[in-house]
């Protein structure tokens, strides 16, 4: 697990303690951490993929007449 993920994860649970270990968002306030926190780990799980190399082939292909 890389730290991002571990930082993501440690907001998600400091959140959800904070407004009380409910099932679903009881205030905004509360859903917009939430969404935070998913936005948090979303980046943090696509960010772990951007280090891998990526090659692109690009052919030119001529048009027929």
């Amino acid at each position: 697990m890389t730290w991002t993920i571990v930082i993501a994860i440690w907001f998600w649970i400091a959140e959800t303690a904070y407004f009380g270990w409910n099932s679903w968002p009881q205030s905004d306030a509360e859903m917009i951490c939430d969404g935070i926190a998913m936005l948090m780990l979303v980046i943090a799980l696509s960010a772990k993929n951007l280090n891998q190399k990526i090659t692109v082939t690009i052919k030119s292909v001529e048009a027929p007449r």
